[in-house]
């Protein structure tokens, strides 16, 4: 597998949690720089030469406490910040990354770093829904959301990974995106207290732990499976739609994938994916504009590290 550095986004200091918004080339990217992790956003385009490369990133969230974020297909997208699971709508991140046109520049002084105006998204689009972050579930309020970590969604249902008292209130936890007041959530599994990335199959939900440890359950629940306990710091993990599932072995520098769509799974077979220096968060950029050396291919996953961002081209 080849590696390539995206270029445009050298201001982000500590690229962590990653999102990719594929119908509208959208970069999400949590920085956790300084330990107080802020949202940007970034439009993603191709070079010439077919490399991946983006606009100048936009401050979409400050504020977070997990350094993790997801997107749905409707361009939805969820992070965490006081307890709270939160929600933008696409209307809000589009209207503040078009407000620059700008090329970002590795040596020019970072500009705009407010938070878009929603009362000024409002006024210029006329929509009721761009009125900045909206709370989706509160831990205050409901039970099985305790400090929530990793996120995941697929258009319908969300998936989180508690940082606290998962044995209790559900190392994984199901809900849907648009609970509608209705504080009913699932927890799918109650095996650690506290779990980090999470990714969704259409059948399974796998997620990390602090330690060794992927495990995997049902998107309904279930028995729980480790599908390994060999890597050392495992974070970020990403499915492809296409049968394979990536994780970040942070501790360990290195990606390793596994087949991961069968609805039924023990432990897997890893394989090699990369070696990168510690690796934290996943996300894969779908269509036909994702590129292997000139020619177009059908995805490109990429991978956020502690100093920079690398693309890998399937």
């Amino acid at each position: 597998m080849q590696s390539k550095k995206v270029t445009g986004i050298e201001r982000i200091k500590e690229p962590r949690g990653l999102a990719v918004d594929s119908l509208r080339k959208i970069l999400y990217v949590v920085d956790g720089n300084a330990g107080s992790p802020k949202l940007y956003a970034a439009r993603m385009y191709h070079t010439k030469d077919g490399n991946v490369a983006c606009e100048l990133p936009k401050l979409v969230a400050l504020g977070l406490t997990s350094n993790w974020v997801t997107v749905d297909f409707r361009g939805k997208v969820f992070f965490v910040a006081s307890n709270q699971i939160l929600s933008i709508p696409v209307s809000v991140v589009t209207h503040k990354l078009d407000g620059a046109t700008l090329i970002a520049d590795a040596t020019a002084t970072p500009v705009d770093e407010a938070p878009v105006e929603a009362d000024k998204v409002k006024e210029e689009t006329g929509k009721a829904e761009a009125e900045g972050p909206s709370v989706v579930y509160d831990g205050g309020k409901v039970t099985g959301v305790s400090m929530p970590i990793g996120l995941a969604v697929d258009g319908y249902r969300m998936f989180w990974s508690n940082g606290e008292n998962g044995k209790q209130d559900g190392s994984i936890v199901q809900g849907v995106e648009n609970p509608l007041g209705s504080d009913k959530v699932n927890k799918l599994a109650t095996n650690i207290p506290l779990a980090h990335g999470v990714c969704i199959t259409s059948s399974r939900v796998y997620y990390t732990d602090e330690e060794n440890n992927v495990f995997s359950t049902k998107v309904n629940g279930g028995e729980v499976t480790t599908v390994t306990d060999k890597l050392q710091k495992p974070r970020g993990c990403a499915f492809d739609g296409d049968g394979t599932v990536f994780v970040a072995d942070q501790g360990d520098n290195k990606i390793v994938s596994f087949a991961g769509a069968g609805a039924d799974l023990g432990p897997r077979r890893l394989t090699l994916s990369l070696v990168v220096q510690e690796p934290f968060g996943l996300a894969v950029l779908h269509g036909s504009e994702a590129y292997n050396n000139g020619a177009p291919r059908s995805a490109a996953l990429v991978v956020a590290i502690v100093a920079s961002l690398v693309a890998l081209l399937l």
